[in-house]
């Protein structure tokens, strides 16, 4: 018993069994002119990596935590917001796929 529980030990210290590591999340869509997509957990602040400058059909990956976790998902074209969803990740991938997105052109 002794030398299976040192045994589960060493290996989870070793990350051999860990559960550590990261997910992919990929957002999708059309906007109808350059805008600035944000997709960042919740809980952290704003940085460079939670961002992409989007154009047309876009497909976009971010690295995400393994563990479920809430996300904010934002559009911004020309100052303006046209799109803000929270998203709870793996339960809502789908919600990732948005479809054509028009921005407010006047």
């Amino acid at each position: 018993m002794k030398f299976a529980l040192l045994l589960f030990l060493i290996l989870n210290l070793s990350g051999c069994i860990s559960t550590i590591g990261d997910n992919v999340a990929y957002v999708t869509g059309e906007v109808s002119e350059e805008c600035t997509l944000r997709f960042k957990n919740e809980q952290t602040e704003n940085r460079n990596h939670q961002t992409r400058v989007i154009n047309g059909k876009f497909a976009a990956d971010f690295t995400i935590s393994p563990s479920p976790s809430d996300y904010e998902l934002s559009i911004e074209c020309q100052g303006n917001t046209i799109l803000k969803r929270n998203v709870s990740l793996p339960n809502q991938q789908k919600e990732l796929n948005l479809g054509v997105i028009y921005s407010a052109k006047t």
